[in-house]
């Protein structure tokens, strides 16, 4: 849990060049966390693989079974929960910021804990082991040891519900019959690589594929060979490893897990190691394939949609109801306030198709009910269902309005033309001397009103 609220939870935006990204601006988030706080690459090694020196496996099973039972893997989680909910909620992408959720899932039982098909298998990297093996015990602990951290993994997940936190379940019975040891010949239960298998293994191909159909172990690697060739180079010394006689006996690059990933990166450095190898080849291991993970991806979206709410769009406009076309007309009432020469002029217009149907209307209230402003410098325009929008200015130096609809331009001023493409007959502004607006305590703006027609 430490790497993630010390290196992860940057802000910024994100880049997959680093190995932690900043978080960009996400609206929630969706995590898996707490099995590596267990010792879980410990168990694996002590209890299966045996990479490196182990330790004793039922001494690493119950400092992880303590681990789970206390208070402190609570303590953690609940802060881990909350740094993640506030670098969230901080990061600018949810609207409001406590519309930011955290969704959480636990984690998938590895084996089919009932079938004794593995009883007599192990997975001891090293060649002539036999030890230690996948019995029905040893699976059965394992499993429950997943079944307790996923119940505690809950329990703060609804503690913290109120606040933004949701537990994801439902996978892991996706999983049955794509786990370790389900049923299969004694071959595949050595090496399960098939891709009906969920979890990468130790043996699985590095193909850029899942493995192979059915259960088959076509094209399982052989990384015990590569790994000992790179840091036991002498022959004879590699021809000696036993399970008497383990390789950290022989380097002592074997005693721990930082030393073993140290060597091998100094080895492909070196240009021992092939130079495509890579460190995910054992990262991989025990976690989900692609199928695996859309077990994942379906549960996390199901529980996401059940608790957001949905944000329904603003309602559009409905389409402009179709008009009449031929000769349109508009009543116009033209107001002069008291403002500067450049911004005075106000008008509020109906607009009728050649139907006499009216077809657009200024909105009731627009500008405390003067209308749309048609000065100099903000003039204005309306269109309703009309092709093109109708550009309306208001003229001081003469005292005129222009109208301009597509390449047709006229004036208030403008008489009948022949053929008929647009009038005007306007009135003059009442009071005609303007407006009054010396009283501060009786103003009076001036009103004309004109109404025009064009072609349309």
């Amino acid at each position: 849990m430490k790497n993630l609220t010390e290196k992860q939870l940057i802000k910024g935006d994100p880049n997959k060049g680093v190995q932690f990204t900043p978080i960009g601006k996400p609206q929630l988030a969706a995590l898996t966390i707490s099995g590596n706080d267990l010792g879980f690459s410990d168990i694996v090694n002590n209890c299966i693989f045996c990479f490196y020196k182990t330790e004793d496996c039922d001494t690493t099973l119950k400092k992880a079974e303590e681990t789970v039972a206390s208070q402190d893997l609570e303590t953690r989680l609940v802060s881990t929960y909350t740094e993640v909910l506030a670098a969230g909620r901080q990061a600018g992408g949810a609207n409001p910021p406590e519309s930011f959720q955290l969704f959480v899932a636990g984690y998938i039982p590895f084996f089919n804990q009932d079938d004794p098909g593995c009883d007599d298998i192990t997975w001891n990297i090293w060649l002539g082991a036999t030890e230690p093996k996948l019995t029905t015990g040893l699976r059965r602990r394992m499993n429950s040891l997943v079944d307790k951290l996923n119940g505690v993994i809950s329990k703060v997940a609804a503690s913290l519900e109120d606040v933004g936190v949701v537990y994801v379940d439902g996978q892991q019975d996706d999983y049955r019959q794509h786990r370790f040891c389900e049923p299969a010949d004694k071959d595949y239960l050595q090496r399960p690589i098939g891709k009906d298998t969920w979890f990468w293994h130790l043996w699985s191909p590095w193909d850029n594929t899942e493995g192979p159909e059915g259960f088959s172990t076509a094209g399982a690697n052989d990384l015990s060979k590569i790994i000992l060739e790179a840091l036991i180079p002498d022959q004879a010394q590699r021809d000696s490893i036993s399970a008497s006689n383990p390789p950290w006996n022989v380097n002592d690059a074997f005693t721990s897990e930082e030393k073993l990933i140290a060597a091998l990166d100094k080895a492909k450095k070196d240009g021992v190691l092939a130079q495509d190898w890579n460190f995910d080849r054992l990262r991989r291991i025990f976690h989900p394939k692609g199928a695996g993970n859309n077990a994942y991806a379906k549960h996390f979206l199901s529980t996401i949609k059940d608790h957001r709410e949905v944000s329904t769009p603003p309602p559009t406009e409905p389409p402009p109801p179709p008009f009449a076309g031929g000769s349109c007309c508009f009543h116009l009432e033209q107001t002069n306030t008291c403002a500067d020469d450049s911004e005075n002029y106000f008008a509020t217009i109906n607009l009728l198709d050649s139907d006499k149907k009216e077809i657009y209307k200024t909105p009731d209230g627009l500008n405390e009910g003067l209308g749309m402003p048609i000065n100099d410098k903000d003039h204005s325009s309306f269109q309703g269902p009309l092709p093109n929008p109708v550009y309306v200015t208001g003229e001081h130096q003469d005292n005129y309005v222009q109208f301009r609809y597509g390449d047709l331009s006229w004036t208030s001023d403008t008489k009948i033309r022949d053929p008929v493409e647009a009038d005007c007959t306007a009135g003059g502004f009442d009071p005609k001397e303007g407006p009054s607006c010396n009283n501060p305590d009786w103003i009076q703006f001036a009103v004309r009103k004109m109404d025009c027609c064009f072609k349309c």
